[in-house]
C-alpha cells in the first residue's frame, strides 16, 4: 500500500509539472453606469416666480418621462467621472390657479453628470428646451396662444437604492411662452422641487 501511495504521488507530481500553469478565469470587466441608458419617471410641483406680466398665482404639477442615452462623452474629473448624455423628456402638466388647465410638450437636453468612484450616487444638471401646447383662454394675464416654447432646467442628486434603481432628488425650473407671437406675451417662470426614479439598463 505504501508503494502504491508513493507511485500515485510521484505520478501526480510529474503530471503537474508537464501540464503547465492552470489557466485563470478572466473576470468580466464592470460595466460603468455612464455606459448604461436610463429611463426616468419624475414629478415636480412648481410655483410662479418673477413673471411680471401675469397676476395669476400659477401652481403647476408636472409629470416627466425621460429617456437618457449612454454617455456620449465622459472622462475623469476631480477623482470621479464627468459624463454627458443626450436626453428626451415628455411633459404632462396640470395647471392650478391660472386660466389654463393643462400643458403637454417635450424638451431635448443634455444631462451633465458627475460620478464618484463608488458610483453609489451622482450629481446631475440638465438645461434645455422644446415646444408644447396648452389650452389658452384669451384672458388678460394668461398665455396668448396654445402653441408655446419651453425652457426646462433641473439639477440635483441621484442615490442608488439597488443595482438598477436610483432615487432622484432635485429642483426644476420651467419657463414657457410663445416667443412674442402674440401681444401681450406674458410668459411664465416656475420653480419647485423634483422627485423621481431612474432605472438603469
Amino acid at each position: 500500500m505504501k508503494i502504491f501511495s508513493c507511485i500515485t504521488f510521484l505520478f501526480l507530481g510529474i503530471l503537474s509539472l508537464t501540464a503547465g500553469p492552470v489557466p485563470m478565469i478572466e473576470s468580466v470587466p464592470k460595466r460603468l453606469r455612464v455606459d448604461q441608458p436610463i429611463l426616468e419617471l419624475a414629478s415636480s410641483y412648481q410655483r410662479k416666480i418673477v413673471s411680471p406680466n401675469t397676476n395669476f398665482k400659477y401652481r403647476v404639477a408636472t409629470q416627466m418621462l425621460t429617456l437618457k442615452s449612454p454617455a456620449v462623452l465622459h472622462g475623469p474629473l476631480f477623482g470621479g467621472t464627468f459624463a454627458v448624455r443626450s436626453t428626451l423628456t415628455l411633459l404632462a402638466e396640470s395647471i392650478y390657479s391660472g386660466p389654463e388647465t393643462h400643458y403637454f410638450g417635450f424638451a431635448a437636453r443634455p444631462s451633465l453628470e458627475w460620478w464618484p468612484e463608488s458610483e453609489k450616487y451622482y450629481f446631475y444638471f440638465s438645461p434645455g428646451g422644446g415646444v408644447g401646447a396648452l389650452d389658452s383662454r384669451g384672458v388678460e394675464g394668461g398665455q396668448g396662444q396654445d402653441f408655446t416654447l419651453n425652457i426646462l432646467v433641473d439639477g440635483g442628486i441621484g442615490i442608488f437604492l439597488n443595482d438598477q434603481t436610483a432615487l432622484k432628488l432635485g429642483v426644476q425650473y420651467h419657463h414657457f411662452s410663445n416667443g412674442g407671437q402674440t401681444e401681450p406675451n406674458p410668459g411664465l417662470n416656475l420653480l419647485g422641487p423634483q422627485l423621481g426614479v431612474s432605472v438603469f439598463f
